[in-house]
């Protein structure tokens, strides 16, 4: 259990939350457990759900598909990340997406409307809970923005350019590890993957980038940016 609290507290949500609080907390708020394999279908597209998962261990892929069956990774999360909080704080409870586990994970499960509720015990800890919320909304609202930012270019070249940029600025680093495969990373920018192999070895052979597998080094982030995000 102790190791199971050290976990929760890598949360953005339990930010000031103190260890000795934790046992009182996740009874308050209903927490529940549960273990998923690779693949595990966690929940689907059009399932109502009534709780934030908190993922505790692994990762997790969020998923969109369409009439036919395509499935496109929308986003994948990893320890200490929340999930389906934009989707039950809307009021609709309706998942737009299909989540289901990367690899191994365990997730925790808290009800939505205890976090956020009056509390019949008066707990100091809610209104703790309530703005680190507000704060992960946020931030997961500039992601979103991100994301648009993809969508909205014409070429792979674009897609590509600014995606490596934002990882450089998350990472404060010019190199850095991304949590995608080939195949998965043309999901996510919308493009061809045999097309963005081609583009990533012709920035290789600019002297651009280098990479190995999903592990990148960006050796002139000024061409970078000129030769695709000015374009």
């Amino acid at each position: 259990m102790k190791n199971r609290y050290e976990k929760i507290l890598l949360c953005p949500l339990f930010k000031g939350i103190k260890h000795e609080e934790l046992p009182h907390l996740l009874h308050c708020i209903k927490a529940n457990y549960h273990t998923y394999f690779k693949n595990d279908i966690i929940f689907m597209q059009d399932d109502t759900i009534h709780e934030i998962g908190v993922i505790l261990s692994g990762s997790i892929d969020i998923a969109k598909e369409d009439y036919v069956g395509n499935k496109v990774i929308v986003n994948r999360l990893s320890a200490g990340d929340l999930f389906a909080e934009v989707f039950v704080c809307s009021g609709k409870n309706i998942s737009p997406v299909t989540v289901f586990s990367h690899g191994d994970s365990e997730i925790m499960f808290i009800d939505f409307y205890q976090l956020v509720g009056i509390c019949e015990h008066s707990c100091t800890f809610h209104k703790k809970l309530i703005s680190n919320m507000m704060t992960i909304l946020a931030n997961k609202t500039l992601v979103m923005n991100e994301k648009m930012e993809y969508l909205t270019k014409k070429t792979i070249e674009q897609k590509l350019g600014i995606y490596l940029v934002n990882q450089i600025r998350k990472n404060a680093n010019l190199s850095f590890t991304i949590p995608f495969n080939r195949y998965e990373l043309a999901e996510y920018l919308h493009s061809n993957r045999s097309a963005l192999s081609r583009v990533l070895s012709s920035l290789q052979e600019k002297g651009i980038l280098t990479y190995k597998k999903n592990t990148f080094t960006i050796i002139s982030p000024k061409r970078l940016y000129e030769l695709y995000l000015e374009s």
